[in-house]
């Protein structure tokens, strides 16, 4: 009998973030590994056909972390990667920052960079049908001189000291970090940056958010203080072009999740999860009508008698 030893075990790969190509024929999944000092897990993309025998074959190479593989309108497949770049100067202690790339259809092809967020980049998708590419990405409000100031002085002294004035001290109310959340769209070349939520502070320090398929809309999960001193969430739906915005499903002592736009983008779906006072609440599944504000629950009888 084979024994696996612990070392094998930590040795193995890692299969994760499986997503079948636009033409259905092959997947791309993350393939996770030990890197060359056997100190940690990186993670390289490979290509399974779906309609042979074909060996699998690798895509990304190197000591870069490349995950989170989404396809473009026109098959090309981007990624996000901590790969490094020439045109982003050090500012902070973790570099370089994760940025978009995208490997071009071209057999052999290189993969280019398509972000040069200063901070990085932490989701990224594409819009399926037209030429949009929208990330969350952190957003320093300080200046460029005022980040590499700040970062130098870190560096040189460690961490800094905080004064409180009064009760309670509490880390969602004064921990709050200068970098906020922003969502900013592109041009599917990463050209043409537009940040849609200038004003953001940190309603959207735990995002999800969606494009509809012809990128004219985008959806996002927004927080604000809940009666129970809790976070609220719910949906800000935003026009890329206009830049006009209003909210969708708010309700109070609720969170809304992950949503989804329908293919035809006329709905959107969502986890919904009450809290109320005075029972625990059961999550359910929303499908909200974008031209009548209508809320179906698709889960409602759903669970066991």
């Amino acid at each position: 009998m084979t024994t696996l030893t612990p070392k094998q075990l930590i040795e193995l790969k890692r299969v994760s973030d499986a997503i079948p190509s636009p033409c259905g024929t092959y997947l791309v999944v993350t393939v996770g590994r030990l890197n060359e000092k056997g100190t940690k897990y990186i993670s390289d993309l490979w290509k399974v056909s779906l309609t042979d025998d074909t060996s699998p074959v690798q895509l990304t190479f190197g000591e870069s972390n490349d995950v989170s593989p989404c396809f473009r309108y026109d098959g090309a497949l981007g990624f996000l990667s901590n790969r490094a770049l020439d045109t982003i100067d050090v500012v902070a202690d973790k570099l370089p920052a994760v940025q978009v790339w995208l490997l071009p259809l071209l057999e052999g092809a290189e993969p280019k960079p398509l972000t040069s967020e200063l901070l990085g980049v932490e989701q990224f998708k594409f819009a399926s049908a037209s030429n949009l590419l929208a990330i969350i990405a952190g957003v320093d409000l300080a200046s460029l001189e005022q980040q590499k100031n700040r970062a130098v002085l870190y560096h040189r002294k460690g961490s800094s000291v905080r004064r409180y004035t009064e009760l309670p001290v509490r880390r969602y109310n004064h921990w709050v970090s200068a970098i906020s959340k922003h969502l900013i769209v592109f041009d599917s070349e990463g050209n043409d940056r537009r940040d849609l939520t200038l004003k953001a502070s940190n309603e959207h320090e735990n995002a999800d958010f969606d494009v509809s398929s012809d990128g004219a809309t985008i959806v996002i999960t927004i927080e604000s203080d809940g009666e129970d001193r809790n976070s609220d969430s719910t949906l800000l739906v935003i026009d890329t072009l206009s830049g006009s915005r209003y909210l969708l499903g708010r309700s109070p002592l609720t969170n809304l999740k992950s949503p989804q736009f329908s293919p035809d983008g006329c709905s959107i779906a969502c986890e919904h999860h009450p809290r109320p006072k005075d029972y625990i609440g059961k999550p359910d599944i929303w499908v909200i009508d974008l031209d009548t504000n209508y809320i179906k629950t698709l889960t409602k009888n759903w669970d066991r008698s």
